[in-house]
């Protein structure tokens, strides 16, 4: 009897053991959360998917014999000149459905351009902030410098035709918060600096917070720097296209990645401001995609905006509602 009570107290201790290392390594994997599957995407820790079996090669190569067959015996039926007929249409619709491509994937580009009948040498002059006693965002050289009034031309920012002060270069900077609605939480800063040449620079920085199921916390730090191009323009709206670096860092490692970035911001009339952009690209061994816009108003320098972002980081997309504001200067 002791020996069976002895056997029943190890099953009982061993039971007791397997238990707690079952429900510790539960805790472990229900407290990794969403920042660390991103760190995982980005370091390529993530898990592959599956690679097709040797059943399913058989069977694409069966299938790709039985449409070699069948191709073989459709074009048995025609002679030279039906086949070579048919060869030049083909090659025709090909050509013409790559242009149609083409145009399609640079009309972000050249679209916008025309439409808002731009001329890349117009270097126009910035307001100290939108609606400054213009239209838009954009000021019009009322002297001509180009082409017209050489008095002028030698001190055009001195010129009493101006309805305000113009300046050379131009800049804002945003403070902004956002709630992804999944226990992470976002804190950014962005600043764009843009010049009468048209090239600017674009760079954020954003602190990802999150609030882990164990009670613990988790905390990374996103960000991009852009060199960007105002390749159309107007009083009213302006576009911009550049290219960059993303980068990650937490206490562990800082990983980067390579960044397209597109964006434009519309003054349709006092005191709205429309923006969006994206960013397309690399970070570490992930793909990234980033799509924000924000509807704000302006009260002098001042914009008050709220507006949706959503973040595609491989595997890991976060997508919430932010709110925050942002300086013209």
């Amino acid at each position: 009897m002791r020996g069976l009570g002895r056997s029943s107290s190890r099953r009982a201790v061993d039971a007791l053991l397997a238990f707690v290392l079952v429900v510790s390594g539960a805790l472990a994997g229900f407290g990794e959360g969403i920042l660390q599957k991103l760190r995982d995407d980005v370091r390529g820790l993530s898990s592959g998917t599956s690679s097709p079996t040797d059943s399913s090669d058989d069977s694409n190569d069966e299938g790709g014999r039985r449409e070699r067959d069948r191709h073989g015996d459709h074009h048995a039926h025609y002679d030279g000149d039906d086949y070579h007929d048919d060869d030049r249409f083909y090659g025709f619709l090909v050509l013409e459905s790559g242009k149609l491509a083409l145009y399609g994937l640079t009309s972000p580009l050249w679209a916008p351009y025309k439409a808002l009948d731009d001329d890349l040498g117009t270097h126009d002059y910035f307001p100290r902030f939108p609606y400054d006693h213009v239209p838009g965002y954009m000021m019009s050289d009322p002297c001509g410098v180009w082409d017209e009034d050489p008095a002028c031309a030698a001190d055009p920012l001195r010129s009493d035709q101006w309805p305000t002060k113009p300046r050379t270069w131009a800049a804002r900077l945003r403070m902004e918060y956002a709630d992804e609605f999944n226990d992470v939480t976002r804190t950014s800063g962005h600043l764009l600096l843009s010049t009468r040449s048209r090239f600017g620079l674009d760079t954020e920085t954003s602190y990802l917070e999150e609030q882990l199921p164990t009670g613990g916390q988790d905390e990374v730090w996103l960000g991009d720097c852009n060199v960007v191009y105002r390749f159309a323009q107007s009083e009213r709206a302006q576009f911009r296209t550049g290219l960059g670096f993303n980068w990650l860092d937490d206490p562990v490692d800082t990983d980067f990645g390579f960044n397209f970035t597109y964006g434009a911001d519309l003054f349709p009339r006092k005191p709205w401001v429309l923006s969006a952009t994206i960013d397309w690209g690399t970070l570490g061994e992930a793909d990234l995609f980033r799509f924000r816009t924000t509807c704000g108003v302006l009260v002098y320098g001042v914009e008050f905006y709220s507006g949706y972002e959503y973040l595609d980081i491989d595997a890991t997309q976060m997508n919430g509602i932010m709110g925050g504001v942002r300086i013209w200067f």
